[in-house]
């Protein structure tokens, strides 16, 4: 059966053994995962490649068979979620950070902040949007201009008839009272950046006793939040006892995001970055299950992405940089960045948005559809042909990230069929 899985996948249709007499079925465009024996698993491999003439065989192949709709955003227009970097300023000196040689005092003026609110709100197609404040820097270090973008937008909201949703990515090292009330009454939905155990939260980011007491503050004061820790090597044999910290110290806490690392510099051999994502694998899956007998929820976006089918990675992003340029990532915000020009689409000047339409159909085609390694592989419609910056930042080391991604992929089909 595992010989013939490459021949089975043109279809998009896969079958993993997962034990001697247990298979794992998966056709990702219909969105169908199930776990049958090995005998019924055969039956229905003839019905579904046409081996079998009879009317149960044409029902079995219906099931399964592929759906061909899937979303990618074909203008900036078309996108429900936008996220403005507000600054290049930061307290922190993360060891992993993906934005550090853009540290500077750049910070994005009141007027371009209502020029692109503007442009999203007044111009979506949609009735539910989103807008979430990033780094580059901490935004909270521009806390006036934070609070200046989320009265705009909301007035331009209720103006205009649509639903807004207002996110926060932090550190959460500087939030004051007066802050933190003012996040509970406009409903921002808060992610908070905390790797949980204090000797590497310390090692790699810095501040854990201060954003330890402000988790509890922010916990009290009844605003929701979420957690999102980086795995580094640091942590990836921890997982567990990281869930075991929360449990014990942060009773407040019902969920947190555990995401490896997006790195080619902490891994000095291909063998020590192939390591690293198997005890990533493993450690995950252990803590997932710790924190569901503690009522935790540990989660990633690879495991969240099984709930979804896309072409790329992400549908299209509109990212508003310090300067007022026009990203598709949201980790690329300066021009001393690698990669800067490759994924800036437009930018805000006086008349306004102007958006290159041919760059933002570039970027877009940048897809699961363009690399031959996609073609067959049981991951191909969940990560999308992967991340164009992993692709870049990884370069010739993507193929160990793709391994990673399909490991990842059939362990969360396998813990969801249980």
């Amino acid at each position: 059966m595992a010989n013939k899985k490459r021949k089975n996948s043109k279809k998009n249709i896969f079958f993993e053994l997962i034990g001697e007499e247990e298979v794992l079925i998966y056709a990702p465009l219909a969105g169908l995962a199930l776990r049958t024996s090995s005998e019924e698993a055969e039956n229905i491999k003839k019905a579904a490649f046409g081996l079998l003439s009879t009317q149960e065989s044409v029902d079995a192949w219906n099931m399964l068979r592929a759906k061909d709709s899937v979303l990618v955003c074909s203008s900036p227009i078309d996108i429900d979620e936008m996220t403005i970097l507000l600054n290049q300023r930061c307290n922190f000196s993360c060891t992993y950070c993906y934005s550090a040689l853009g540290r500077s005092k750049a910070e994005l003026n009141t007027a371009r902040i209502h020029q692109v609110l503007d442009f999203f709100v007044k111009r979506s197609r949609g009735l539910h949007l989103k807008l979430v404040f990033s780094g580059g820097g901490d935004p909270l270090l521009s806390f006036d201009k934070f609070q200046e973008a989320v009265n705009y937008a909301e007035k331009l909201a209720i103006k205009q008839e649509i639903a807004l949703a207002i996110g926060l990515v932090t550190n959460g090292s500087t939030l004051t009272d007066d802050q933190i009330n003012f996040l509970k009454d406009h409903e921002v939905e808060m992610v908070l950046s905390f790797d949980i155990l204090k000797d590497v939260h310390d090692k790699q980011r810095s501040h854990f006793d201060t954003v330890a007491d402000t988790l509890l503050r922010i916990a009290n004061a009844g605003l929701p939040f979420g957690l999102r820790s980086t795995i580094t090597p640091l942590n990836v044999n921890r997982q567990c006892e990281m869930v075991e910290t929360l449990h014990k110290d942060f009773p407040q806490v019902m969920s947190a995001a555990f995401e490896a690392v997006l790195s080619r510099e902490l891994f000095e051999t291909i063998e020590e970055q192939t390591a690293f994502y198997k005890d990533f694998v493993n450690g995950f899956f252990q803590a997932r299950s710790l924190g569901e007998c503690y009522g935790i929820e540990i989660s990633n976006t690879i495991f969240n992405s099984v709930g979804c089918r896309k072409l790329r990675a992400c549908p299209g992003k509109l990212v508003v940089t310090p300067d007022g340029i026009l990203s598709a990532c949201s980790r690329i915000s300066s021009d001393k960045e690698p990669h800067y020009n490759l994924f800036q689409y437009g930018h805000i000047d006086s008349s306004g948005v102007i958006v290159d339409e041919d760059k933002y159909n570039w970027l877009m085609s940048q897809n699961a559809l363009l690399y031959k390694d996609c073609s067959g592989c049981i991951a191909q419609w969940h990560c999308g042909g992967g991340c164009l910056l992993a692709r870049k930042v990884l370069a010739e080391r993507m193929p160990v990230y793709c391994s990673f991604m399909r490991q990842m992929i059939v362990e969360t089909l396998k813990y969801v069929t249980r």
